[in-house]
């Protein structure tokens, strides 16, 4: 038997899903200039969920997890990203692989297996280019499960999307069907989507958001770094939304939920310039952790806000420039240096929980706020920005 359809939409953090890097004001040359830094008006990316540890995640409310990798060695998703915009592109040949994990059998019933999708793989067949803030103006993806394959593509100049099946994987697509971006990104609330169709919709939504969700926790964490964090015990305390700023009361127990969470920012001196060991300087080598307590973010046009607990590890920090005649120019960043023995490099999600919180009875404030949780995050991938 299958588990129903309402629990396959891919979790979302609580950082904007806005593949976004705040780097100040522009400069005259389209380039972007951060205390006198240069950043380029345009850098290319790789993001790639790890061999060794991959990206899991477990579904809450269900027994199974899904693991993420990619078709190749690696990269698994590359394109070009400006941080100026906040405009991404992801390449044609970038690709996932889902692979689901859990119990063969329930309920004593050893002849219906429980399944999500099963084991299929995602490989981007036309670039993608996708605003900030906006839906894709372009791209395809193509979906290979068995001998089945499911195309997603963008139409009518970014206006809608098509999905197609072809059931024998022969080049024939049997059925296909046009979506408004709204119909698509809610179709698996609707009764009436195929099977087929729903698959395409968590491919998409695995590909092309769902990974640059967890990317952005890599890149918030730029913002918290500077030399600063040495002189000031090498932690940063920001505290988070509260509860009682919704006119909530906090979720009952378990867990015991604080009215108001906070992030932890700390470094670790793994680096060094000049040679091995720690040496008492924030830059390159060193790894980071952001340490989320029961953090919660209200979202002011949903009526369902996120929370996130447990730690991000950001490990092994990657950072090079190049002097130029226009100045100090940013050319490498990222997490994908070799780090230390116990702290390979790359952003490491380490049982990350995300919540989502409700007003309980729809009374309005002074109601008891719910608390459901939607999946917890595990595993490693390597981020990096360069110059093209």
């Amino acid at each position: 038997m299958k588990i129903s359809t309402r629990i396959m939409r891919w979790p979302a953090l609580l950082l904007a899903a806005t593949f976004t890097v705040a780097c100040g004001s522009s400069g005259s040359s389209g380039d972007v200039v951060e205390d006198d830094v240069i950043v380029l008006p345009v850098y290319e990316y790789q993001l790639t969920s790890t061999a060794d540890d991959p990206i899991t995640v477990s579904l809450a409310g269900s027994p199974l997890s899904v693991t993420i990798g990619h078709l190749f060695e690696g990269p698994g998703l590359f394109g070009e990203y400006s941080p100026e915009t906040g405009d991404f592109s992801v390449f044609s040949g970038s690709s996932l692989t889902i692979e689901e994990s859990g119990p063969l059998f329930a309920n004593d019933a050893p002849a219906e297996l429980i399944t999500l999708f099963g084991d299929f793989s995602v490989e981007a067949t036309a670039d993608w280019t996708v605003p900030a803030d906006s839906d894709p103006e372009s791209g395809a993806l193509v979906v290979s499960r068995g001998k089945e394959r499911i195309e997603v593509a963008v139409i009518n100049n970014g206006a809608g999307v098509r999905v197609s099946w072809d059931a024998a994987g022969d080049g024939v697509y049997e059925e296909s069907e046009d979506f408004t971006w709204n119909e698509f990104d809610d179709l698996e609330d609707d009764p009436a989507a195929t099977e087929w169709q729903l698959l395409g919709n968590f491919a998409y939504e695995g590909t092309i958001e769902f990974m640059f969700e967890l990317a952005q926790v890599g890149i918030e964490a730029f913002d918290f770094i500077n030399e600063g964090l040495a002189q000031t015990g090498g932690q940063v305390v920001v505290l988070c939304d509260a509860f009682s700023d919704l006119g909530l009361s906090v979720p009952p127990a378990p867990p015991t939920f604080p009215n108001q969470g906070a992030l932890t920012f700390s470094w670790i001196d793994d680096g060094s310039d000049g040679g091995s060991g720690p040496d008492g300087a924030v830059g390159v080598g060193d790894s980071f952790v952001m340490a989320f307590d029961y953090c919660l973010e209200i979202d002011p046009d949903d009526d369902i806000d996120d929370l996130v607990n447990g730690e991000v590890g950001l490990n092994s920090l990657t950072e090079a420039y190049e002097q130029r005649t226009a100045g100090e120019t940013l050319v490498r960043i990222g997490w994908e240096g070799p780090g230390v023995a116990e702290r390979p490099g790359g952003i490491e999600f380490r049982g990350l929980e995300e919540w989502e919180i409700f007003d309980a009875d729809g009374d309005g404030a002074g109601t008891v706020a719910a608390a459901e949780l939607v999946s917890v995050i595990d595993g490693r991938m390597t981020l990096v920005f360069f110059e093209p």
